[in-house]
């Protein structure tokens, strides 16, 4: 999703609905990735939307030890130059926890 359709989904949301809380964070472990999101009351209860834009993954390496318990380390390569956009919703269930929406296929 390009950045022009997240702001005009967020304009959407916020002539809409009731916005109750929004905000943007850098996510830590990724180099260069933020994290743009809005909790708002929606016709399903509460809902929030999340657009993510980070650099692409280009390869996955996997550090194990042969050392009875002791864990793997996975450490990730990722590219300057492509950059990956991606919005998610998700749905506050009973217990209070975001559960992802999917659409359907």
């Amino acid at each position: 999703m390009h950045e022009d359709k997240w702001k005009d989904t967020l304009a959407m949301v916020k002539s809409k609905f009731r916005v109750l809380q929004e905000g943007k964070e850098t996510i830590e472990d990724i180099p260069n990735a933020t994290r743009e999101f809005v909790e708002f009351e929606g016709p399903q209860g509460t809902m929030r939307l999340e657009y993510t834009i980070r650099p692409a993954v280009l390869d996955k390496k996997t550090t194990y030890s042969k050392t009875g318990g002791r864990a793997s380390q996975v450490d990730y390569v990722y590219s300057k130059d492509d950059i990956v956009r991606r919005m998610q919703a998700f749905r506050l269930d009973d217990r209070g926890d975001w559960e992802e929406v999917k659409a359907p296929l």
